[in-house]
């Protein structure tokens, strides 16, 4: 008996792999439609299947159905509470379908979107994106929707203590969106300095070109095509040089 059931369910466990992993490949190469399809027949036979509800929500979210995305992230969260990523997932869907709406009906998914991804960081202290999310929250809020550039710091330094670079950088853009031009660009500096990614090199230039210092900027965007031969820095130069 005890063989004819993992003989039995064997196979239905290879195919949940199989469907799981081609649905990752149509993502992969942008055939939302097609993902989108095979995920929902996948979730006939499995219908609280995390794996599958997260994939759906992510083929959603892919295609800016957020509507569609908030209810499967909302599901994940509801089978699944423990779990900071579906929280961070459902906040950051809700929060796309805020910006899509009209400024009246976007205040009252404000309270949602905070708590879901404060409870996404209070359940992993070591979760970048939602410490990122919140930075970001905080300073395009405005004051009266519980916007605080001392919030938005508060996560920027959480950030510095998991991930030094990732900390600068959000120091970095607090600074530059609170119009304190000395230490944004100190920030950024030491994010290259740490870092030395492409991101590094972009967010510095961008901060240069936003206070019109083309020359510095220009600096900066010919290291990073020396570094790392991206034609994306190039392209930036002549943009610029032109």
């Amino acid at each position: 008996m005890r063989l004819f059931f993992i003989l039995f369910i064997l196979p239905v466990l290879l195919s949940a792999q199989s469907t799981v992993a081609d649905v990752v490949l149509l993502i992969e190469n942008r055939k939302f439609e097609e993902a989108e399809t095979l995920t929902k027949r996948y979730l006939t036979e499995f219908p609280n299947n995390q794996e599958g509800l997260e994939l759906l929500g992510d083929v959603f979210a892919y295609q800016e159905k957020w509507d569609d995305a908030v209810l499967q992230y909302k599901k994940l969260t509801a089978l699944n509470p423990k779990k900071a990523n579906y929280h961070y997932k459902y906040g950051g869907a809700l929060s796309m379908k805020a910006i899509n709406a009209n400024v009246f009906v976007a205040t009252t998914y404000v309270s949602d979107i905070k708590n879901a991804f404060l409870e996404a960081s209070h359940l992993d202290e070591s979760h970048v994106d939602t410490r990122w999310a919140l930075v970001k929250l905080y300073i395009e809020l405005p004051f009266v929707l519980g916007g605080s550039k001392k919030q938005a710091m508060h996560y920027a330094q959480q950030l510095e203590v998991i991930s030094k670079v990732d900390g600068y950088l959000a120091k970095g853009f607090v600074y530059n969106e609170t119009d304190d031009k000395i230490n944004a660009e100190k920030f950024y500096k030491k994010a290259l300095a740490v870092g030395g990614s492409k991101t590094c090199y972009k967010e510095l230039s961008n901060f240069y070109l936003k206070h019109n210092e083309k020359e510095k900027a220009l600096h900066i965007l010919k290291q990073a095509y020396d570094k790392f031969k991206d034609v994306k820095f190039k392209e930036k130069i002549e943009e610029i040089t032109r």
